[in-house]
């Protein structure tokens, strides 16, 4: 829910709210479904997952670069060579809005730090702010982040500060007040069963 309330703050402030996304590495499909109700054409890409609430909404076919923004949203810390993954979102989009935690600066050991996963193995890469830019400098993006679990590559010029300040909650909960869209809930119960929403 709360990245479901970020990502539609970031997508009205610096993309196209009209366009299409993908949420890569989506899951059961409940951010998908989250997005859609707030009116953005969202889609699921996951080859380990079934899709649980947003079904018909599989992202079927590459789309070049079609598509306005990629979300991955605990992804990248599973990934075995971050940069040979990051090519293959890049052909979905040149946008990407990620979350993973950046090391803290005092380097913890691994019981100092809940999140090198040591209970179940899964995380396997993890980043620092310059191992991110090196990231994204590497592929020709740019790179804004709150400095601690949120961050972008993008082609674009944005305010860091900007996407700073829209990454805190209170302040993301207070532009989701202002900036209302359409759900497809009626649109995608109507192309899914053939019936009006009443």
């Amino acid at each position: 829910i709360a990245n479901a309330r970020l990502s539609k703050v970031i997508i009205s402030a610096f993309f196209d709210p009209g366009a299409r996304f993908v949420d890569y590495g989506g899951g059961y499909g409940m951010f998908v479904r989250l997005m859609r109700d707030y009116g953005f054409a969202f889609y699921r890409s996951d080859k380990y997952c079934q899709n649980l609430f947003s079904k018909g909404f599989d992202l079927e076919e590459p789309a070049g670069d079609t598509l306005e923004l990629l979300t991955a949203f605990e992804v990248f810390e599973h990934f075995l060579d971050p940069a040979s993954e990051l090519d293959e979102l890049l052909k979905l989009s040149s946008n990407i809005l990620f979350t993973t935690e950046l090391i803290p600066p005092s380097n913890p050991q691994p019981e100092e730090w809940w999140y090198y996963g040591l209970d179940h193995g899964q995380h396997i890469s993890f980043f620092t702010f310059k191992s991110l830019h090196h990231l994204a400098h590497s592929k020709g993006l740019n790179l804004y982040t709150n400095r601690r679990n949120l961050h972008l590559f993008t082609k674009k010029k944005m305010t860091p500060l900007l996407f700073r300040l829209l990454s805190i909650n209170a302040v993301s909960n207070m532009f989701n007040v202002f900036s209302r869209r359409t759900s497809l809930l009626a649109a995608d119960y109507e192309a899914l069963t053939g019936k009006r929403l009443i």
